[in-house]
């Protein structure tokens, strides 16, 4: 057999030395894996190297991925394009999708979306499900395109049946809230546990919030504890907010106020605005913690800044009273009013009260009887005791 295959591999060479664009590729490829040869990257490289340029179109690819990566050659992302545009022209999938990752990201030619998902759509007809990721990513978000609900969950979809991970958690989300599909609860945790068992942390914690709230699954808090550790672990917001919640309240773990702060607070640095906003209701409600004002109204305006209502309605409270922060008649109803429009019953009430007692406005007898309304017709009970009267 050990003849066998060292006659084999002596042919090869003999047939790449002479020439042949077939054999430099099957030879470059046995260094690239170490196939009977010492693995050498440089040596695969350099056979790479002469297929390609007898116009041999998966070395014409490879080359583009080793210029792109440092593979047996330093960095370059210009040759890796020149050569990528080169394999593309031969319908080299590959090629093609990593010509279409210039252009999204601006490497090497100017960032045109339109351009990347003109690639995009190019490869996704085949197996390529990075391509069908990056047009479900563009339609979600409407980069590129005109957003389109349905187009997202359609690529989304065809690139998670392919078990692309990031799209099986992406897929997850659009039957968890309906987006581009009748929302599903069993189907967006079905959906979430094959991300979450592949190791997707944002998977891993939207499955914990699934077993804490019974969604989709059978509630089970220490399940949800379960996952929530797994995607804190990887030093994701979502997760450490999740398990901060469970060891807050003991579910499915030993009660532990301290771990609780520890892991809302590490959530909260990396910019997670939920743990922000309940950072600072802890601290001005002193609950579990004591109270501080100053720390309440810090997370507060980190929270209400990036559009959290109920952190803009505690923003509103601290100026008007002076807690944490100087009072502030004018500043209380500019945050107030941001978390007003954005429907929160409190800050509708409030608003309400300023425009009846001239609070930061001049007074205003309409305005007062406008948001209290709005605050009623959400249950408000505060606002329809006052309107009552």
């Amino acid at each position: 057999m050990t003849t066998k295959r060292n006659s084999s591999l002596f042919e090869l060479e003999k047939r790449a030395q002479s020439g042949d664009p077939e054999a430099q590729y099957l030879l470059a490829e046995k260094y690239y894996d170490g196939d009977g040869v010492n693995q050498s990257y440089e040596e695969a490289f350099k056979w790479h190297s002469l297929a390609a340029s007898q116009g041999h179109p998966i070395a014409q690819a490879y080359l583009g991925h080793a210029y792109l990566h440092g593979i047996g050659v330093n960095k370059n992302n210009r040759l890796a394009l020149q050569w990528f545009k080169k394999a593309a022209r031969s319908n080299n999938r590959y090629a093609q999708y990593n010509i279409g990752m210039f252009h999204f990201f601006g490497v090497e030619v100017p960032q045109n979306y339109r351009k990347a998902n003109h690639w995009f759509k190019k490869v996704a007809a085949g197996r390529q499900c990075n391509a069908k990721y990056m047009l479900g990513q563009a339609y979600c978000r409407g980069i590129g395109v005109r957003r389109n609900a349905r187009l997202a969950f359609y690529w989304f979809r065809q690139a998670a049946l392919q078990d692309h991970v990031k799209a099986q958690y992406e897929l997850g989300r659009t039957y968890s809230s309906g987006f581009g599909v009748r929302q599903n609860d069993r189907l967006a945790a079905r959906w979430f546990q094959k991300a979450a068992h592949a190791g997707n942390a944002k998977a891993q914690s939207w499955l914990a919030i699934c077993y804490y709230g019974g969604e989709g699954v059978k509630r089970n808090f220490k399940k949800g504890a379960y996952w929530a550790k797994l995607s804190a672990k990887q030093n994701y917001s979502g997760g450490q907010s999740a398990l901060a919640g469970a060891y807050f309240f003991g579910k499915g773990v030993r009660k532990n106020i301290p771990r609780a702060i520890e892991l809302w607070e590490k959530a909260a640095d990396q910019g997670e605005t939920h743990s922000q906003e309940l950072l600072g209701y802890l601290y001005w409600h002193g609950s579990g913690i004591k109270r501080n004002y100053h720390k309440a109204f810090s997370w507060f305006e980190k929270a209400a800044v990036k559009g959290n209502p109920e952190a803009q309605m505690y923003l509103g409270v601290c100026y008007h009273n002076g807690q944490g922060t100087r009072k502030n008649c004018q500043k209380s109803i500019y945050w107030l009013r941001l978390a007003a429009k954005q429907s929160n019953s409190d800050a509708q009430y409030f608003l309400g009260l300023s425009y009846q007692d001239g609070h930061g406005v001049p007074k205003n007898k309409r305005m007062a009887k406008f948001w209290l309304q709005k605050a009623a017709a959400a249950s408000h009970k505060q606002a329809l005791a006052a309107l009552a009267r």
